[in-house]
Order: structure tokens, then sequence, then C-alpha cells
């Protein structure tokens, strides 16, 4: 991994000065930081899980496709096993 790819762009760094000062306001500022950029890293969540089920949805459909091809695996891998556990 290329040390650019973990280096924080302006845009962030801008956001981050923005919620640092935000917080400084005295008595709302940390309640209000907290209220709108939770909800940004919410979605962020979100959008990530989203991600992660479509990847496995596509890994699964994989899976069945590949069962369906080969419909004798399974006999195939009860027979290899009887055979090395001399069954």
């Amino acid at each position: 991994m290329d040390l650019n790819d973990i280096k924080l762009n302006n845009k962030e760094n801008t956001r981050l000065g923005i919620q640092a000062a935000i917080q400084a306001i005295p008595y709302v500022g940390s309640s209000i930081a907290t209220l709108y950029f939770g909800y940004k890293q919410e979605i962020r969540f979100k959008r990530l899980e989203t991600f992660y089920k479509s990847i496995s949805n596509e890994i699964e459909g994989i899976k069945d496709k590949i069962k369906g091809n080969y419909p004798l695996t399974s006999s195939i891998n009860n027979a290899i096993i009887k055979t090395y556990t001399f069954q």
C-alpha cells in the first residue's frame, strides 16, 4: 500500500478543521459537532454495510453457480474421504 493512499486530502483536512472549530464553541459546540459529523459518519458506515452485503451476495451467487455446474462434487468428496479413511 502506498503511503499517499492513507494521507488525508485537502477536503478531509478542511472538514477536520471545521469540526475542531465547531467543538471550540462554548457549551454547545461539541453537541453540534457530534450531531453533524456523527450523522455523516453513520452514512459512511451504512454505505460500507451496503457494499459488504452486495459483495456477500455476489460471492453466494458464484458459490451457487459452482455448485450448479458440479452436482457430483459432494459425492466425489465423500468417496475420496472414504478412500483415505479406509472405511
